[in-house]
């Protein structure tokens, strides 16, 4: 993920964003810290089963395909001896395959943490009121609204029925996440107010009902005007393929390729159509052709939703929320997920690693988080 580059003074202020969030949710959490900590102590985690044995995977309305979010990599085929009682390997590695309930879009699971579901706090009306919403991200803009959130929350996890996000373990667990999640978010997010990534759609022009950008550098851009005023990185017939990874196509990746600005002269030089380009969108930056396909498949059922509209998760308040929900959720590093870390090894320094470890981490005097503190 690429995370949009600011200021050192504004990421020392995120930072205080986040310790407030986390005051803020954990006030009521230490009320409750003991009762929560003899019920973690107390959930059973449940064993790993053998994935689409028949008498859970009814072949008459389900198909025992392969899991794209695992580790290993398996195909359908493979899968499919697992609904016939099969024993061995795809069907002995939890997770490895799943049910698909033919009637509905195929959408595979999050990796698991085998905690059981919470269903007696909800996330938003328990947890994350309007109240400490307003209070943590006052300047929050469009797509990011309390509602939209609570929409997106609620739908990933009707499309997620094995594994939920924000609705696992404990309520102290519960509260963990949030805090970890909406940490990371208002970073990334510069507090809830980019729903594009500045460098590449700051300086932008809404014409026709599409909206073009003017993707800059570092060196050209007006941070106090947030716009382009050097030379646009598509300007005199330069071919701009900022995160397209060409070589993959669907399923792997969004079809993509080299993008030319829409006029060499005028007001529209140096502009290129957004729905062109796969940079980072929404509360955890999207980014790359690989990401959006991904993501799309996870948000709506379908390959090409994103592909074809990308443009859509910086506009359409569920997806905005819904690809960081996703990337938090499903985006695996070094065999964790940031959910996983979080709920199954209690580490918060691992979730920057998995979102933007490559600028982030280590946390030395020359990173990002050195010099901010």
């Amino acid at each position: 993920m690429m995370m949009m580059m600011i200021t050192w003074r504004r990421h020392h202020r995120l930072l205080l964003s986040s310790l407030l969030l986390i005051e803020i949710l954990f006030t009521t959490a230490a009320v409750v810290a003991n009762r929560q900590l003899q019920q973690q102590q107390q959930a059973e985690w449940s064993e790993p089963t053998y994935a689409c044995s028949p008498s859970n995977c009814s072949p008459s309305t389900n198909q025992c395909i392969a899991n794209p979010n695992h580790g290993q990599k398996s195909t359908d085929e493979h899968c499919a001896a697992c609904q016939k009682g099969q024993t061995y390997w795809p069907c002995d590695v939890d997770g490895l395959c799943y049910c698909w309930d033919t009637s509905s879009p195929k959408i595979p699971p999050a990796p698991s943490t085998k905690l059981p579901f919470n269903t007696n706090t909800d996330p938003c009306d328990d947890i994350l009121t309007l109240e400490v919403f307003e209070a943590l991200a006052p300047e929050a803009q469009h797509p990011y609204s309390y509602r939209g959130f609570c929409q997106a929350v609620r739908d990933y996890n009707a499309n997620h029925p094995s594994e939920g996000i924000f609705i696992m373990g404990t309520e102290l667990q519960q509260r963990h996440e949030l805090a970890a999640f909406l940490g990371n978010v208002l970073h990334e997010s510069d507090e809830l107010k980019a729903g594009r990534e500045y460098l590449m759609c700051a300086d932008q022009k809404f014409v026709g009902g599409e909206m073009y950008c003017k993707p800059c550098d570092m060196s050209g851009f007006d941070w106090e005007t947030f716009t382009c005023t050097g030379e646009s990185l598509a300007s005199e017939g330069r071919a701009f393929n900022g995160y397209c990874q060409s070589n993959l196509l669907p399923p792997d990746g969004c079809e993509c390729d080299d993008v030319y600005e829409v006029s060499s002269d005028g007001e529209m030089a140096g502009f290129v159509k957004a729905d062109k380009l796969y940079f980072g969108r929404g509360a955890i930056q999207l980014s790359w052709n690989y990401n959006y396909i991904k993501a799309s498949v996870a948000l709506t059922g379908h390959s090409q939703t994103f592909c074809q509209r990308p443009d859509w998760v910086a506009t359409k308040e569920e997806y905005a929320w819904g690809a960081g929900l996703f990337y938090w959720m499903e985006n695996v590093k070094n065999d964790k997920t940031c959910h996983q870390a979080v709920l199954m090894h209690n580490e918060f320094g691992q979730t920057l690693d998995i979102i933007n470890g490559g600028l982030e981490c280590p946390s030395d005097d020359h990173g990002w988080h050195g010099k901010a503190v």
